[in-house]
């Protein structure tokens, strides 16, 4: 639904999955992550998000229940930078993607510790797309760690690691990976959070992980997988009053 407001067109998506397992949405604000964001067209021009200091419009994810959404749709409001003078016509919103939320925990998967590097080609299965481990190689140089030491005190100590590279696969779609939590089964018992890594844009390419002196593998488990589609739409936003209307993603341009 689009809203001409002062400060521009305002509008709010309610995107859900048919299946009602999946969370997903359209993500117009990524923490510190290179991604192409929605942008809106007209008269000639496009018009990108416009971020307030102190946004009247702007409000939490939440659930919110349309007469043609189900009930476990999400809505995201947005504001796009459209002077006053120019809201008078008809826009188009351009979405470059859609991301799928997997809260699912995968099986346990264990690697051998290499001398070196070793390629690999490890899947592991979502629902909504797959992640693959193409290699893990033993770094030599330990990086830091904080450990507690007397009183409480933290000190700095080095702790040999592995380093593993990861993408996300899809038969069909063009699917990269924006977020992933990896942990390490300990030995004395528990799981320990590893660190990740982000390339330049802005997708997740891999992981540190420590290991205790002596290990010959690793065992790891996966969860809270995004999966970015880039799949570009667009929708059509016609007369002033700007109505809704359900938009089904299936379809390229």
């Amino acid at each position: 639904m689009g809203e001409k407001v002062r400060e521009g067109i305002l509008i709010s998506w309610y995107v859900y999955s048919e299946a009602g397992e999946t969370p997903i949405s359209i993500a117009y604000k990524p923490p510190s992550l290179d991604m192409d964001l929605p942008t809106i067209s007209g008269n000639g021009k496009q018009y990108a998000i416009r971020e307030l200091s102190a946004n009247p419009y702007w409000d939490n994810l939440g659930h919110y229940r349309l007469s043609d959404v189900r009930q476990y749709g999400r809505r995201t409001r947005c504001l796009f930078d459209v002077p006053q003078e120019e809201q008078d016509g008809s826009f188009q919103i351009n979405i470059p993607g859609i991301t799928f939320l997997n809260r699912e925990e995968s099986a346990p998967v264990t690697l051998p510790i290499p001398e070196d590097r070793e390629g690999l080609n490890e899947l592991i299965p979502w629902q909504d797309g797959s992640v693959r481990i193409l290699g893990i190689a033993r770094l030599k140089e330990p990086r830091p760690a904080e450990t507690g030491g007397e009183r409480d005190e933290v000190k700095a100590v080095g702790r040999p690691e592995v380093y593993i590279n990861v993408t996300a696969v899809h038969e069909d779609r063009d699917l990269t990976l924006k977020g992933l939590l990896c942990q390490r089964k300990l030995s004395r018992g528990g799981w320990e959070r590893e660190q990740y890594d982000f390339d330049g844009k802005g997708n997740l390419s891999g992981f540190h992980i420590y290991y205790d002196e002596g290990d010959t593998e690793v065992t790891l488990k996966f969860h809270g997988a995004a999966f970015y589609w880039n799949q570009p739409y667009v929708m059509r936003l016609d007369g002033a009053e700007m109505a809704s209307v359900p938009v089904f993603w299936e379809h390229p341009l």
